[in-house]
């Protein structure tokens, strides 16, 4: 029993280390180069440099947002959006939205907004006046698969001859510029996260389908180096000659063991950053909700826009 139980542990890890280890080989590859080109997105240092300086001369007529005086807002933030100010809302369990602080017309969506709103940023963007070159529109692309633009599709993508083949991304629904990609940010992260994170956009278009084939792929990893650890352990001998192998059969044995613990640590680590069963969610409600309170009624949101016009601070 003892022999086939062990026959049985050599040969699982033989063909699962011919089914697995190219993919840890990628995993760590890829890796080194996420160290140095992360995936593209939008950092709020980022998105607040694309932001033109706010003109308190305008502030602030809410008398175009249509809103009930008692519905909650989580969160308002005032912005400047092609000369106009204009506030981006995000009422209580519904998407955001944004409304004129002015005067004139309702704000308009489409493509000639998107194009005029990508014009406007690119200077902040490519340091330099800069031509588009393609325009399309599109739903989502490799660099905008994820969940995080679910509210923002569809998108405009506009390229630019800035020399780094500059794309910026606007979204059809806010009109908010969600993200901008170089051409060597989108090269080297096909090297990078792309096969680190199996993030191709067929399959991360599947959200709940891509996290169980990470999750299993990556625990097979672990079973994988921890029967390894099993097996190495147990072929060490006393003597002059600590290995029963040779060659590279020996390499593989002594490199195994030394390097095993390290891989171990990194592939579990890997498998819970994807929180498997929920194996992070916390038991205690959410923290973050009690701390920040009950969402205000827009009425009160209103009154502090109205005052902000008189404002001396915000005037000077």
């Amino acid at each position: 029993m003892g022999a086939a139980l062990w026959r049985a542990t050599v040969v699982v890890h033989r063909y699962l280390g011919i089914a697995v280890g190219a993919l840890m080989l990628m995993w760590f590859a890829s890796g080194m180069v996420m160290m140095y080109v992360p995936y593209p997105q939008l950092s709020p240092a980022q998105r607040l440099q694309l932001l033109a300086p706010i003109s308190p001369v305008q502030c602030c007529a809410a008398s175009a947002i249509r809103l009930k005086d008692d519905e909650p807002i989580a969160a308002m933030q005032i912005e400047m959006r092609l000369g106009r100010l204009i506030a981006r809302i995000l009422p209580e369990g519904r998407p955001p939205f944004f409304g004129a602080l002015d005067d004139g017309p309702p704000l308009a969506a489409g493509a000639a907004q998107a194009r005029a709103i990508a014009l406007n940023v690119a200077p902040r963007i490519t340091g330099r006046s800069a031509k588009i070159i393609s325009a399309d529109i599109l739903d989502r692309d490799q660099w905008t698969v994820a969940e995080d633009y679910e509210f923002e599709r569809p998108l405009y993508r506009f390229g630019f001859d800035d020399g780094r083949h500059t794309q910026v991304y606007v979204s059809g629904g806010s009109g908010d510029v969600v993200l901008f990609t170089t051409r060597a940010e989108r090269f080297w992260n096909w090297f990078g996260a792309v096969p680190h994170w199996l993030y191709f956009t067929q399959l991360r278009s599947n959200g709940p389908l891509w996290s169980k084939i990470v999750i299993w792929t990556s625990i097979a990893g672990g079973f994988l180096t921890l029967i390894g650890l099993y097996i190495g352990i147990s072929q060490f001998r006393r003597g002059p000659r600590i290995s029963p192998y040779r060659g590279w059969n020996c390499w593989h044995h002594l490199a195994g063991l030394v390097f095993g613990v390290l891989t171990l640590t990194w592939v579990v680590s890997g498998t819970i950053s994807m929180n498997p069963w929920g194996f992070l969610e916390g038991g205690g409600g959410n923290e973050r909700a009690a701390l920040g309170g009950d969402p205000l009624p827009w009425s009160a949101w209103r009154d502090s826009l109205a005052r902000l016009k008189d404002d001396a601070a915000l005037a000077g």
